[in-house]
Order: C-alpha cells, then structure tokens, then sequence
C-alpha cells in the first residue's frame, strides 16, 4: 500500500494499543469496525486473523490473513504469520512455501530463520535446517550487510544463498522483449532499462536474450513497452509465460481507452516500480498478480565518462508542456544556460548529460510518481540531478535522499543556488551514486520473480491421489499424496474461499473459474455426492466440461474396495441432468455429452456374439464407464419450470 495514501485510523491505531496489550475482545470489535468502513484495510483484516490465531481458531486465521494478503500481495509480514498458522494445524509443506515467500520479499530476521529451521526440522530436512539456525544466530550477533552484485554470474546455489530466493526453473530462461514499432524512436527510451535487467538476470545465473516484438513459448517472457502493441492479433499472441513490466503513469491516463494494452495487464502477470500503479492496477483489471519491481543498479550501467568541460548549467530532457515550459523559461530568465532534448538516446544524450553540471527531472503532471527509469540513469553515473518531488509524488525514500527533491515553486531558486555552489554540486554526486549503489537490480529481480506467482491451471485433478498432474489444480482430502490443496470440495466452504498453494501462492476456487475436472475414480468414494456435484457444476465456467470414471455397477470393482460407497450405471447421471431441479439446480445443468463403456475381457468376448446393448446388462461385462458432462446455464423457460418442480408446484390443482 502507498504510504502516501495511508489517512490515520483512530480505530485502527486503538485497536493496535488493545492488541499489544492483551485486550483481545476490545481489539477484535475495533478491527472488525475498520474492515465494515473499508474491507481492503489489509492490517484490520491481518490483525483480526492474529487474535483469531491467539484463541485457537487456526483455520479462521488462516482464512482471514490469506485475505489479507490477497487484498496486498507484497505483505512480507502476512506471509510469515501465515506460516505460523499452519504449523499449528499441522500443514508444514505449505507452512515453508508461506515462509520461504516471506523472506524472499525481504522479511529476514532472526526470529524467521529460527522458525525456517524448525519447520526444515519437522520435515526431515535436517541439514537445511541447521543452516537455517546458523543463519538466525548471525543474524542476532551482526547487522545486515549489503551485498553488491558482483561483475560475474552466479551459480544457482550461492544465488539462492545471497537473495534468499530459489530461482524456479521456469524462470532459468528469460526473453527480454522491446516493443519497437516501425518508425517510433522513442522506444529507445527503454534500451537503458533492458540492459540493465539483462546483466541483473545473468548474476541471478539466468540465461537471457534481449529481442524485438518477438515472444518464446520457453522459459519467461519479460516486456517492456507492451503499451506500444497496437494490435489485436500481436496482443493475442503474447504467451501466457508473460511479464509485462508497466512503467507508465496510471493516474492521469484513460486506460479503457486503450483497450489492447488494458487486456494484457488483467490477462498477464505485471510488474510495476510504483505502489500507487500497483494499487490502481488491481482495482481497474481484477489481477492479482500484479507485483512491485525496484528499479535499481548495475556495475555496467556506469558508462559516462566525465567531461572536460560542462558548458550547459542545466540539462533537461524529454516532452515539453506548459508546465516544464514555465520552468526552463525561468532558468533561462535566471541567466543559466539551459539545455533542453527530446528524442535523443544512446550515446548523443549521455555527452549532453556529461557537459551538463545538473539535470532537472519534471513532471509531466503536478499529481505524478518519480520517474525513476530516467533518474537511475544519472544517479548510476555520478551527476547531481534535481527532481520536482510535491506533496503529492510518490518517491522511493532513499532516492529523495539521492537527488535534490524540491517542489514546483522552489526548482528555480535551488537550480540557480546549486549551480553557484561547486562543492554542493560535488557532494550531490557523491550522496546520489552511493545511495543508488545500494539498490542492487538482481536482488530486486530475485524479489519480484519470488512474489510473482504462476498463473493457477484453469483445470482440476480431482481426487488427484497419486496421479497428480502438474498442468492441473491438484485436489485431494489425503495428505499423503501432497495435493497442492488438501480439501473435500462436497464442503461448500470452499467455494471463493482463499487458500495457500506451494505452486500457486494465494489464490481461490473461484466460481466458474475453471475449464476442466477430471475425476478418475473418485466418485464412488463421495459420501455426499450431491454436495460434491454441486461444487463441480459451480466451479465450471459454462460449456465446461466434467470427465468422470468409474466402476459399473455389475463388475468385481465396484464393491471389492471397501472405502466404495457407490456404484454406477448408465441411469446414474439422470439426476445431474435432465432432472437437475430435483436436486435444487435452477441456474445450470449437466448435459451428458457421451457415455463409454469399458469392456472387461469376458465383456469383449461376448461382444463377439452378442448385440453391445445386451453385453452391458452382463454381469461382470463392463469395468467401468467413461462419463463427459458439460456445463449449460439454463434457459428461461427450462429455469421456470424447473421452479415449479422444485417448489411441488407442478401438481395439478
């Protein structure tokens, strides 16, 4: 969440007073009164998972600090109380995912690792934990230490003992992609940025390739200036194994207005350097899996060779309007020697940038976020740049400590100060560089592919038991097999409700979500079936399809297992489609698409001799049946009568 947006809560801050305390009732009810007047208090909702937590109602808590972090993403702090939640319910798998995603956001304390290495412990992983133990006891006795990139890359081991993140193997390989359209130069704009994210890439041990207006199935796609994709077809080409890096002010721009730009950011996963972007995003296109990206530094961005001379007092360069007019105008009325560019890059801006003794960064609106892809640029190479920074703007802390920020009214004065001052001007350089210095690019690459989850399969594996499927959503109600969510989805509770997956992060079995589930002999284990069949039929997008097996009735499988409460036949989907009101379903139905029956050995020898409809009847003839059923609303008159049987009303009177 923005800082700058935060407006101080009376209630909240009492309730925080009451929490530290003890006074747990009295800082429920102020919580809960936050969350009534704004349900996106991330804090209340977290804070009211802790107390729910400290009564021992772990399975509420859990809910309610997953909530939490739904609502903000980036909440390091949720991620770690959540993995205490479900150590207490037993859940060490998913408690170690929650933690590990804590500390690749940068939640690394002691007290974390002390925890890292009890949850390694229980699991078995007895080395790891140790190491995790070692890292808590250098934590207690020394500070932290920034660590600089160095100028080779890492093997994958030391990148995961430097960052803290484990880079997964799907982002091994990385396309960098520039969109460059025909005769537009100012994509060039970009090029600093792209480079800068290739060297940060290859010290994180990735395998990166920078391209133009081109996409790869493999690895991760990772694009800058997708707002320049002008094309329908291009839009629907980019692959699903996409990152749209946004650098574009929100506020300000009508992005329904640019409708193909608009579906990539709701269709793809997002980075954003601005916590104010991050926050529109998500409101305007429903995307969770929007993340923040620092922009940050690289040895090689250091190529700007001091100049003999500096003839320019004040260099200043991008688009002019009134407001950026009204300024350079003054400086030039002050009598500095002003030098203004515009679709300049490359090695022509970086000697106007050496002759210059200041660059001025201005706004393009008086409303605006930092623009921090043009400033590292400078801070990287030494210059002492002045930046517009009102009330209103939003800046990184430490880059307000490493440029001179000013507001609107005060650039003149300070432009014109700073330009009779060499030693000021020298120490600006000098500040800025060793600040900036400290943001190391690859650590906040680590950091964001940590935080950005993959998009969750639009397909279940049901009763997924040991045949989990890594292309689908894993569900199952026994631990062993290690589904990627444990849960009996006959429960409703389920439904919208959000859950932490290892693979997945936080997410939620949203209604009409999915595409696909397929349940291979699962049925026959369901004790509510109608419940189970409701939840599939509410999780299935219309048109969506069910592929069910299961033992026939008549052969030795149906009853030979003793956890089977429930055979089938042909007759057994009746209920789930043509008399769907008999069960209450007056919104949707299952259509049998096809029904197969699987032959048993003595069922195909008699189908040598036998009409297929009298073999089916045959004891012991068929194994199993292979069921599709596909979700249809209903119509409006299919939907009134079905009211009508529901509610007894289709009596004659």
């Amino acid at each position: 969440m923005d800082p700058l947006l935060c407006v101080p809560n009376a209630d909240f801050d009492r309730a925080c007073r009451h929490f530290r305390e003890g006074n747990l009732e009295e800082a429920a009810g102020l919580f809960a009164r936050v969350v009534a007047s704004d349900p996106q208090h991330h804090e209340s909702v977290h804070h009211l998972g802790l107390i729910a937590h400290r009564i021992g109602d772990h399975e509420r808590a859990a809910e309610l600090i997953s909530q939490a972090i739904l609502i903000e993403p980036g909440y390091a702090q949720a991620f770690a109380d959540l993995a205490g939640v479900l150590r207490a319910t037993g859940r060490q798998e998913f408690a170690l995912k929650a933690l590990e995603t804590a500390i690749a956001m940068g939640h690394r304390t002691a007290c974390t690792y002390t925890d890292l290495g009890d949850i390694l412990g229980a699991l078995g992983r007895h080395e790891e934990s140790a190491g995790a133990h070692r890292t808590a006891a250098e934590l207690t006795s020394a500070p932290a230490i920034a660590i600089a990139a160095p100028a080779v890359a890492y093997p994958s081991a030391e990148v995961a003992a430097w960052t803290g993140v484990d880079i997964p193997e799907h982002w091994r390989q990385v396309q960098l992609v520039l969109i460059e359209p025909d005769n537009y130069p100012h994509a060039a704009g970009l090029s600093d940025l792209l480079a800068a994210f290739g060297h940060a890439f290859a010290r994180l041990g990735v395998r990166t390739e920078i391209v133009r207006n081109a996409f790869s199935t493999q690895g991760m796609n990772v694009v800058l200036g997708a707002h320049l994709i002008g094309s329908r077809a291009v839009a629907d080409s980019v692959p699903a194994n996409t990152v749209i890096v946004n650098l574009e002010q929100l506020r300000g721009n009508n992005l329904e207005a640019q409708s193909i730009y608009a579906d990539l950011l709701q269709r793809l996963a997002v980075w954003d350097h601005s916590q104010r972007n991050i926050a529109e995003l998500r409101a305007l296109t429903g995307n969770e899996r929007v993340h923040r990206i620092g922009i940050g530094f690289v040895p090689q961005m250091q190529r700007i060779a001091p100049a003999a001379e500096q003839p320019t007092d004040v260099l200043f360069y991008g688009s002019l309007n009134d407001r950026r007019r009204a300024i350079l105008n003054a400086l030039q009325e002050a009598g500095l020697t002003v030098r203004c560019l515009y679709g300049v890059y490359g090695a022509e801006r970086d000697r106007a940038i050496a002759e210059a003794k200041i660059v001025l960064n201005l706004h393009f609106y008086e409303d605006s976020i930092h623009e921090i892809v043009r400033t590292a640029h400078l801070l990287a190479n030494g210059k002492a740049v002045v930046c517009e920074c009102n009330p209103a703007t939003e800046i990184d802390e430490d880059i307000r400590r490493a440029v001179v920020a000013r507001p609107y009214g005060e650039l003149v004065e300070t432009c014109v100060a700073l330009i009779a001052d060499a030693p000021r001007r020298r120490e600006v350089e000098r500040q800025g560089l060793e600040i900036f210095r400290r943001r190391c690019q690859a650590q906040m690459l680590a950091e964001a592919i940590a935080a950005t989850s993959p998009p969750m399969p639009r397909m279940i594996n049901l009763g997924s038991g040991k045949s989990w499927t890594p292309a689908y959503l894993n569900i199952d109600v026994d631990p062993k097999w290690a589904p990627d969510l444990l849960a009996d989805i006959s429960d409703p509770q389920w439904l919208d409700k959000a859950f932490v997956c290892p693979r997945f992060g936080v997410q939620r079995l949203s209604r009409g979500g999915f595409d696909v589930i397929v349940t291979n002999d699962v049925l026959e284990h369901i004790p509510d079936l109608i419940a189970f069949m409701t939840s599939c039929l509410a999780l299935l997008g219309e048109g969506g399809r069910m592929l069910v097996s299961v033992p026939h009735d008549l052969s030795y499988g149906a009853w030979q297992d003793p956890t089977h409460v429930r055979a089938f036949n042909e007759r057994s989907w009746l209920y789930y489609t043509d008399w769907h009101w008999y069960l209450g379903w007056t919104e949707a139905r299952f259509e049998l698409q096809s029904l197969e029956m699987v032959l048993s050995p003595l069922g195909q020898s008699l189908a040598q001799s036998m009409p297929l409809a009298d073999v089916h009847r045959q004891p012991r003839a068929v194994d199993s049946m292979k069921a599709v059923l596909v979700k249809r609303r209903l119509s409006p008159e299919e939907r009134a009568t079905a009211l009508q049987f529901h509610k007894g009303r289709h009596r004659a009177a």
